[in-house]
């Protein structure tokens, strides 16, 4: 099973990565690796899914696609207190406070970029 939505992210990714390695003059890119946060809305599976097609007859293909999934993480505004949201049921495990500011979880960033 798949999704469009992550097919249009990864033909954005594709597009940044492929002017990134024309401006360094890249032969290849081996390896891209993508950040994505546990709450964005990216299934990361899905985002691989489509690597290979997007990249195919280009700079990438053929190189690592990797993803790192950021936690969701919370700041309780009760407490001060930072705890990961979904493994807590988006309370604080502190002072059971349900008002807390995200610190992290909604990312999708390209991470790092190996090219020769």
């Amino acid at each position: 099973m798949t999704n469009m939505h992550e097919f249009g992210l990864m033909k954005s990714i594709v597009d940044i990565v492929y002017e990134f390695a024309m401006k360094n003059r890249a032969e290849k890119v081996t390896k891209i690796i993508v950040d994505i946060g546990a709450i964005s809305g990216v299934v990361p599976e899905y985002l691989s899914f489509y690597f290979e097609p997007c990249t195919k007859n280009t700079v990438m293909e053929g190189a690592q696609f990797e993803t790192n999934l950021i936690p969701a993480i919370g700041n309780c505004n009760g407490c001060s207190s930072t705890f990961d949201l979904l493994e807590n049921n988006f309370v604080c495990p502190a002072c059971k406070g349900e008002s807390w500011e995200l610190t992290s979880g909604k990312e999708l960033n390209i991470q790092g970029i190996e090219v020769i």
